[in-house]
């Protein structure tokens, strides 16, 4: 039987940092398996009347995959999800057939969730969907990599402590790799006992540049940012970030910060992902008097937005993947992040001193102080990360895959 296609799982269109981790990932597998038709599932991207689905070098579908599970696993989650009431969207036969037929000729399962297995989500039921992907690869014996992706923790409440905790010992042992992109998160999978977890560097920093004609079927026009201004810096604010810290704090200091600054550089307030732009309004509604302060709500792709930020000094940023998206053109960034990832990206770049945890409460004076270091020193940061970057290079997702078979 002809083993034609791969499949790839966990990513969406919504957020520019998965969006960069889809496209390097194409990018990758259509260097390494030319002959293979590679198949995206995400159920919101395929329900997007917006999307111009046919424009893609890869096929679009639903994510129907915890349908094509061992039946009483299967009859066990349908059940699960009517009492949670997370039942989701009801599968169209037409989709689910077609799926079925692909599963039946599918060389490898491709996971690229930027952050999914953990007790961190509000709704629990996103890990139990995580592991029913592993559930369905192993039902249908196809090889399975989990690619640069953050874990953990994994203190989840009662009674998911029970559910999730199984599911995860039985089927992490399926994939025949799983990259963390943290050491955070392999310290955290063990407690699962596994053999087949790495550390590997996040997909988007090993990727040196990705090719159009690898992802589109027609010609791109991508839009073009001018920015104006002497020593120009980006505001890139992250909905998460400000719901988890305290929001009225944290956008109170924004607020400073951009009336500081904005006394000699102009400043360019821009979202990095659809949710984010609530949060670029409120931070522009405080400084509404403010002419040196640019919003740029635009719903750019991620070709735009890293065309955008290669041109400023340096980026106050909330967004893992937008400071990942900077660090690739050398370009340095204040980090004002929730999670452990941002701590060890930073780390890996020699920037760990331009590192601020919004859940804890930011030093005011800290922070001021670093600004006013980059604004005299953002080259020689600039340097510094660029000399890390064909290091970091080196440890990535196609050798880790092929170390693996």
């Amino acid at each position: 039987m002809n083993k034609d296609f791969i499949i790839i799982t966990g990513s969406n269109f919504l957020n520019k940092g998965s969006q960069s981790m889809l496209f390097s990932t194409v990018q990758m597998l259509k260097e390494k398996y030319p002959d293979k038709k590679i198949i995206m599932l995400s159920t919101k991207d395929y329900f997007d009347s917006k999307l111009d689905k046919g424009n893609f070098n890869f096929e679009i579908l639903p994510d129907y995959l915890s349908r094509f599970i061992a039946p009483p696993i299967r009859y066990a989650r349908k059940i699960f999800m009517k009492l949670t009431g997370e039942e989701g969207v009801m599968e169209k036969k037409e989709e689910m057939q077609k799926l079925k037929e692909i599963l039946s000729h599918t060389s490898m399962l491709v996971d690229i969730s930027g952050f999914a297995l953990s007790s961190e989500w509000k709704s629990q039921v996103v890990s139990i969907n995580y592991i029913l992907r592993i559930a369905a690869a192993k039902y249908w014996k196809i090889p399975m990599y989990i690619l640069p992706q953050s874990f953990g923790p994994f203190e989840y409440k009662f009674p998911y402590n029970f559910i999730n905790n199984i599911l995860n010992y039985y089927y992490l042992r399926y994939p025949r790799i799983i990259c963390s992109r943290e050491q955070d998160g392999v310290n955290c999978l063990r407690k699962y006992h596994l053999k087949n977890v790495k550390r590997v560097n996040d997909t988007v920093i090993t990727t040196k540049f990705i090719e159009l004609s690898k992802i589109y079927m027609k010609a791109q026009h991508l839009k073009k940012y001018e920015i104006k201004g002497e020593h120009p810096i980006a505001v890139i604010p992250n909905m998460r970030s400000i719901q988890r810290g305290k929001t009225e704090q944290l956008l109170e200091l924004y607020e400073e910060l951009i009336n500081d600054l904005s006394k000699i550089h102009d400043i360019y307030l821009i979202r990095h992902s659809v949710e984010d732009i609530e949060g670029c309004r409120m931070i522009a509604e405080r400084c509404s008097g403010n002419s040196r302060l640019h919003l740029i709500g635009d719903d750019m792709n991620c070709f735009e937005f890293e065309a955008l930020v290669k041109q400023f000094d340096f980026c106050i940023a909330a967004r893992f993947h937008s400071i990942v998206h900077a660090y690739k053109n050398g370009i340095p960034c204040i980090s004002m992040g929730w999670a452990v990832k941002y701590k060890e990206l930073l780390e890996s770049f020699g920037q760990e001193k331009f590192l601020f945890d919004v859940r804890g409460g930011v030093d005011r004076k800290r922070l001021k102080n670093c600004i006013q270091y980059l604004e005299s020193n953002y080259e020689v940061e600039s340097n510094e990360i660029l000399e890390n970057l064909p290091l970091l290079r080196q440890n990535n997702a196609l050798s880790a895959m092929e170390e693996s078979k």
